[in-house]
């Protein structure tokens, strides 16, 4: 429930916070997993013996992570950088068939 209340208080910033925070705590098993699907499983469903023991620990430790503007504006600019250049990739391998569409003569 307190996470809700500091969601709706801080925003966004508190919400990637905690992202950020269980990103932290999966670290070893995201680093481990043996394909993307695994290491997704376990930002979706993280351990609890993972995690601290009580929700007031787990928020101590989301007010603790400190990140500037100014580094998430440039990781920003660096993902969407990658996902152009992947939506380009992609586009140029999947070039679409000309069709043509024959129209009575009026």
């Amino acid at each position: 429930m307190e996470c809700f209340f500091q969601l709706a208080l801080s925003g966004v910033p508190f919400l990637f916070r905690v992202g950020v925070s269980i990103v932290t705590f999966c670290r070893r098993q995201i680093l481990n997993a043996t394909s993307p699907e695994a290491a997704l499983e376990h930002l979706h469903h993280p351990s609890s013996v993972w995690l601290l023991s009580t929700p007031d620990s787990f928020l101590s430790l989301v007010h603790a992570v400190k990140m500037k503007d100014d580094d998430i504006r440039k990781s920003r600019i660096k993902m969407e950088a990658l996902v152009k250049k992947q939506v380009q990739s992609q586009a140029s391998r999947h070039v679409p068939i000309a069709t043509t569409i024959s129209l009575p003569l009026a």
